[in-house]
C-alpha cells in the first residue's frame, strides 16, 4: 500500500469535512 493513497483519502476526507462545515452555515443563513 502506497503512502500516496492514504494521503489521497485524507485529502478527500478533509474536503468532505470542509464542504459539510461550509455548506451548513450557508444553508442556515438562507433559512
Amino acid at each position: 500500500m502506497r503512502p500516496t493513497t492514504s494521503i489521497r483519502t485524507l485529502q478527500y476526507a478533509i474536503i468532505a469535512l470542509f464542504s459539510l462545515t461550509g455548506i451548513a452555515p450557508i444553508a442556515l443563513m438562507l433559512l
